[in-house]
C-alpha cells in the first residue's frame, strides 16, 4: 500500500515538472517569438535620451551660428559641409568625409524693390524677394503695366495684350485643402514655371504672389527655385508676400480696367557653377555592413532666414539619430548611412551626385529616408511603394503607436532620395505637423526661434528609431518597383 501510494507521488511530481518545463519551453518560444520586446526597451531609451537632452535643438543652432547662411555655392555652404563632418565625428560615426558634386552658384543680391505707381503720383513699397535662379532687372530697374493672371491658360489667352507687361501671377494658396503640402504643390507651379510662361507671351517679368500659407496680412514673401526654358528668353523673377499681393490686387481692383505701372529693381545674379559637398558618415553594420539603411537631410538653405525647418531641423534629426541609436545599445547588423545632402534648394546636384557616385552600391540600399518637412511634432512615417513594403512596416507602427509617436503610412520619400527611386531603392520620410510649415519655409522667419526644441527631439527619435527598425529586421524591406 504505501509502496502504490509512493509510485503515485512520484507520477505527481513528474506530471507537475513535466508541466514546469512545458511552461519554459512555451515561454522561451513566445520571446524567441517575440524580438519586439527588446525594439520597444531601446525605443523607448532612445526616444527619452533625445527629450532629455534636447540635443537635436543644440545642434541645430550650432549649425545656424557656424553657417546661417548656407545656399549651394555660398561660402557658407563650404562652412555648413565642414560643420556636417565635425558633429559626425564627435558624435562618433565612421568613415566620415565630403563628397564633392557640382552646384549652380547664385547670389540673391542685396536689393528687391517693387513699387505701385498710382495714377495720383502716391507710390506703394510692395515687400518682395528675387526667386532662386532669376536674372536681375535691367541695369535701372524695369518699369511696366501689371496684368494679373491665376493660371498660364488666362496668361495665353491674353495673347498680345501681354506683351511688354509685367505679368502678376496671383493665384492664391488653397487654405481649404486638407492637406498643406497639396496646397503647396498646386500654387507653387507658377513660381517654378511663370517666367517661362511670361517669356512666352512677351512679357518683361514675372512677379509671383509667395506660395505661403499665412494670412492676408504676412509680409515675408516666400523664395524658391524657378526655371528657366533652355532656349527662351530669361525674364526676372521675384516672389510677393502676401500682404503685398493683396496691395497689388487692390490697387488693380481700384484701377477699374485702367494700366497700373510697377517699377522694380533686383540685383539678383546668376554666377555659374562651383563644387559643393554631400556629408557622409556611418554607423557600421555589425553582421551585413554592405547592407545600407540611409537617413538624410539637406544641408543648405535659401538665404532669406536661417532655414532653421528646412532643412536645419532635417540634419539634426538626422545627426541626433545616429547618436541616439548609438547611445542605446549595439550596432544594428545593417549599416546606417547618415548623408547631409547639398543643393536640394536650387538643382538636387547632392541627391543626383550621391546617385551616382555610389551606383554599385544602391542594389544593397535597404531603404532611404528623408527628413525635410521641418521639426515639428511627428506624426509617423511616409511609406513609399505599395501593400508589401506597408506590410514590411507593420510592427514599427505598433511600436511607433505605443510611443504617441505616429504611425506608419502610404506616401514617402524625398526630393534629395529621390534620385535611388530608379533603383528600386524603398523611399520613406519623416512625417510631421505641417500645418504651419508653409508660414515659415523659405521666408525670413525660418529661424530657430520658431522650432520647439521638444517637438525637434522626437522626430528625431522617430527618424533613429525607425532607421534601428530597418537596419535590424530579419529580412530586408521588399524593393520598389524602379521608376
Amino acid at each position: 500500500m504505501l509502496h502504490a501510494q509512493g509510485a503515485a507521488s512520484i507520477m505527481r511530481a513528474m506530471k507537475i515538472l513535466l508541466r514546469l518545463m512545458l511552461v519554459l519551453v512555451a515561454g522561451a518560444a513566445v520571446v524567441a517569438q517575440e524580438p519586439a520586446n527588446g525594439f520597444r526597451e531601446r525605443a523607448i531609451a532612445m526616444t527619452r535620451d533625445a527629450l532629455r537632452t534636447h540635443n537635436s535643438h543644440a545642434l541645430l543652432g550650432r549649425l545656424l551660428q557656424y553657417a546661417p547662411k548656407r545656399l549651394a555655392g555660398s561660402p557658407g555652404a563650404k562652412d555648413a559641409a565642414e560643420w556636417g563632418v565635425a558633429e559626425m565625428k564627435a558624435i562618433g560615426l565612421k568613415n566620415v568625409h565630403l563628397e564633392e558634386v557640382t552646384v549652380p552658384v547664385w547670389d540673391m543680391g542685396a536689393v528687391c524693390r517693387v513699387q505701385v505707381l498710382h495714377a495720383d503720383g502716391t507710390v506703394t513699397e510692395l515687400r518682395a524677394l528675387p526667386l532662386g535662379g532669376s536674372e536681375p532687372t535691367p541695369q535701372g530697374g524695369v518699369e511696366a503695366e501689371v496684368l494679373a493672371v491665376k493660371s498660364f491658360g488666362q496668361l495665353r489667352a491674353l495673347g498680345d495684350a501681354a506683351k511688354g507687361k509685367l505679368i502678376f501671377f496671383a493665384r492664391p494658396f488653397d487654405t481649404s485643402l486638407l492637406s498643406a503640402g497639396q496646397a503647396y504643390g498646386e500654387s507653387v507651379v507658377q513660381r517654378g514655371q511663370g517666367a517661362i510662361e511670361a517669356a512666352k507671351v512677351g512679357g518683361v517679368g514675372a512677379l509671383v504672389r509667395s506660395a505661403g500659407s499665412g494670412g492676408l496680412e504676412d509680409d515675408f514673401p516666400h523664395t524658391g527655385a524657378m526655371n528657366y526654358a533652355d532656349d527662351g528668353v530669361r525674364v526676372p523673377a521675384c516672389a510677393l508676400s502676401l500682404k503685398a499681393a493683396e496691395a497689388l490686387n487692390k490697387a488693380l481692383d481700384a484701377a477699374a480696367g485702367k494700366p497700373v505701372r510697377v517699377r522694380w529693381v533686383q540685383d539678383c545674379a546668376n554666377k555659374g557653377t562651383g563644387p559643393g559637398w554631400n556629408v557622409v558618415g556611418d554607423i557600421p553594420g555589425a553582421l551585413t555592413p554592405q547592407e545600407i539603411v540611409l537617413i538624410g537631410g539637406h544641408i543648405d538653405a535659401w538665404p532669406a532666414g536661417d532655414g532653421a525647418h528646412d532643412d536645419g531641423a532635417g540634419c539634426a534629426h538626422v545627426l541626433e539619430a545616429a547618436r541616439i541609436i548609438l547611445g542605446s545599445g549595439a550596432a544594428p547588423r545593417r549599416t546606417v548611412r547618415c548623408v547631409l545632402f547639398a543643393n536640394e534648394e536650387n538643382g538636387l546636384a547632392g541627391g543626383k551626385g550621391y546617385a551616382l557616385q555610389h551606383l554599385a552600391e544602391l542594389p544593397q540600399h535597404v531603404a532611404a529616408l528623408e527628413s525635410d518637412s521641418g521639426g515639428f511634432a511627428p506624426r509617423g512615417v511616409g511609406v513609399g511603394g505599395g501593400k508589401a513594403q506597408l506590410e514590411a512596416m507593420a510592427d514599427l507602427a505598433l511600436h511607433l503607436q505605443a510611443l504617441n509617436l505616429g504611425t506608419v503610412k502610404p506616401g514617402g520619400g524625398g526630393a534629395d532620395i529621390s534620385p535611388m527611386a530608379a533603383h528600386g531603392v524603398p523611399q520613406l520620410s519623416l512625417e510631421v505637423a505641417g500645418e504651419r510649415y508653409f508660414d515659415l519655409h523659405h521666408t525670413a522667419k525660418d529661424k530657430i526661434e520658431n522650432v520647439h526644441p521638444r517637438e525637434l527631439a522626437l522626430g528625431a527619435a522617430v527618424l533613429g528609431i525607425t532607421a534601428l527598425h530597418l537596419a535590424d529586421a530579419p529580412t530586408n524591406l521588399p524593393r520598389q518597383a524602379a521608376k
